[in-house]
């Protein structure tokens, strides 16, 4: 168990490198000049593009390090429950700067369930459109991901898996919520 310390830091700095803060450096630091009467191409939304498909492949790194790499059973639990306080609770990072709780788990979604990943961003639109709140748009998403979870033969150790992300989910939201609010 000791010689997998390094990949459990590997796993809590995934989640702790702010890619958010990395996409506003690199905004700031390209040009726009704007000039009167014309329009210009911007860049802009293909970098965003870029910096949500970063998001998603951190949580998809991240399941696959925890499957391939780890040794036993426990390590998904473990690796996954060291990601989920470093990307919800990033040390030195501004809270303005932390990443969008649907982008970070919609990677690990993708792992573990891919062929109903796209339910993750049609619950979350449809919540939006009709004016649900932010917790319960994300609990919907968990329990959703986790009766999918449960009748596609999933073992003891993915089921606990899915309720932990349940349970990440709503208390994640609640917390931001609750702090974005005040």
């Amino acid at each position: 168990m000791i010689d997998q310390v390094p990949l459990y830091l590997l796993c809590y700095l995934i989640g702790w490198v702010p890619l958010y803060f990395v996409y506003r450096q690199v905004e700031y630091w390209l040009p726009f000049r704007l000039k009167k009467s014309n329009v210009l191409f911007s860049w802009f939304p293909f970098f965003y593009v870029l910096y949500m498909l970063a998001e998603i492949g951190r949580g998809y790194a991240l399941m696959h390090i925890v499957h391939q790499w780890l040794t036993f059973d426990i390590d998904l639990i473990i690796g996954a429950g060291i990601w989920f306080f470093s990307i919800g609770f990033p040390l030195f990072t501004p809270s303005k700067y932390r990443t969008s709780l649907w982008l970070s788990m919609m990677g690990i979604y993708l792992y573990l369930l891919p062929t109903y990943v796209w339910v993750m961003p049609m619950v979350l639109i449809l919540c939006f459109l009709m004016g649900k709140s932010r917790p319960l748009a994300y609990g919907m998403v968990g329990a959703l991901f986790l009766i999918i979870g449960v009748f596609s033969g999933g073992n003891s150790l993915y089921i606990f898996l899915y309720l932990s992300l349940f349970a990440y989910l709503i208390v994640k939201s609640l917390l931001d919520t609750r702090f974005v609010s005040t």
